[in-house]
């Protein structure tokens, strides 16, 4: 066999595994940006692109682009975002070790922020309510009492674990955090019906659904750029101020609040602000159970 022979030989393996490894990453190369492409993988910033340590396709231009708006809008400084960035301070204090004991990724806590601006009081035009925007139906299938006196939805800790048992069984049914997200935003049975109808997806961020159950997913990741930059976007300091709060367990009937308050000397009015899930001036306890209150101490 002559060199020449040798060397053809040689060259056709060379040429035929560099085409298998190209048909390999083709599609992951074709569509990342150029100034993406010039760089390793082990310096691409994975943390800022995934949701829950999956994946977001910022090589894709079409999801970078939509991305990249709720960025830009997201951490620009204006007296709304500091005021979510004073309320988000308080918020995750609770969020967290929740969602940490339920084992639920910590990014679900930017959810709470697109879902109400964590605003604990709203409630929606189709009834949902609370910072998780749970609707009456949902809140109950969740354990959660809804009634003319109480609506927990409103609690934030007992919503919150609420939240966090639903998380979890959508993401064993549906296999991911990324798709419990957005079973979470639409709706489990909407989302079913969608992946069923669709036999071409390969995966959620290819899924033909509602635009703002798809936005969801970039506006979470917006928002969890600026809470881990927030010093970069000027918002160094930026803190709530701290409420020091005690409990009042009740555990019989309370007919007026406004008596009760002055017989456990509190302040009714902050009572009511601490305490939105109270609906009422009276309260109903059944049999073995029992409510918390939190009233500013002395």
């Amino acid at each position: 066999m002559s060199i020449k022979t040798i060397l053809t030989f040689i060259f056709s393996i060379v040429v035929t595994a560099f085409v298998a490894e190209y048909n390999s990453q083709g599609a992951y190369a074709y569509s990342m940006p150029k100034n993406i492409l010039k760089k390793s993988k082990t310096e691409l910033d994975l943390q800022k692109y995934s949701f829950a340590g999956e994946l977001f396709p910022y090589y894709n231009k079409k999801h970078l682009r939509i991305y990249k708006s709720y960025e830009h809008l997201f951490t620009q400084k204006n007296q709304e975002t500091v005021n979510l960035v004073r309320k988000a301070d308080r918020a995750f204090k609770v969020i967290e070790p929740i969602l940490k004991k339920y084992g639920i990724p910590d990014d679900f806590k930017y959810l709470a922020i697109t879902e109400s601006n964590l605003d604990k009081t709203q409630v929606s035009s189709m009834s949902a309510a609370g910072i998780w925007q749970l609707m009456p139906s949902t809140a109950r299938q969740m354990g959660l009492e809804v009634n003319d006196e109480v609506d927990e939805r409103l609690n934030l800790v007992k919503s919150t674990e609420a939240i966090c048992r639903l998380i979890k069984y959508d993401k064993r049914f549906f296999g991911s955090w990324t798709e419990a997200l957005v079973a979470f935003n639409m709706g489990s049975g909407a989302l079913i019906k969608f992946e069923h109808a669709q036999k071409n997806y390969t995966d959620v961020y290819t899924l033909r659904m509602f635009r703002e159950s798809t936005h969801s997913i970039y506006k979470v990741l917006a928002y969890k750029h600026l809470f881990e930059n927030l010093e970069q976007y000027g918002y160094k300091g930026f803190k709530a101020k701290k409420l020091n709060l005690k409990k009042i367990v009740i555990n019989k009937t309370v007919n007026d609040f406004v008596l009760h308050s002055e017989q456990y000397q509190y302040n009714y009015d902050s009572m009511r602000l601490y305490n939105a899930w109270l609906l009422g001036k009276k309260l109903t306890v059944a049999t073995n159970k029992s409510y918390v209150i939190h009233v500013p101490a002395k």
